[in-house]
């Protein structure tokens, strides 16, 4: 395996790395607010259609893990892995 594959694979480190230093510096610019600002819809019309764009992909997504939120113990994170290998096709069955 030579140098350029050890950086991909789950993860590519060095460009996550850059991109948290890139976020953290414009989060520390004082350009996030004019930067919202310049975002925000212009009319009505433009609120609507980012507002029907937000719903429909919403509907597309799939609900979060409700025990993800109920403990913060680690047992529960050792039974969450247990309860995904009962699921057909592994702990990933997305379609």
């Amino acid at each position: 395996m030579n140098q350029k594959d050890k950086v991909h694979g789950e993860g590519n480190y060095e460009a996550s790395k850059q991109y948290n230093e890139a976020t953290k510096k414009f989060a520390q610019s004082g350009k996030v607010d004019p930067a919202a600002k310049a975002a925000a819809p212009r009319n009505p019309k433009e609120a609507k259609d980012l507002e029907n764009a937000e719903q429909q992909g919403k509907r597309r997504a799939k609900e979060e893990d409700p025990e993800l939120y109920e403990s913060d113990d680690d047992d529960d994170v050792e039974s969450i892995d247990e309860d995904a290998d009962d699921e057909p096709g592994g702990s990933d069955s997305r379609p």
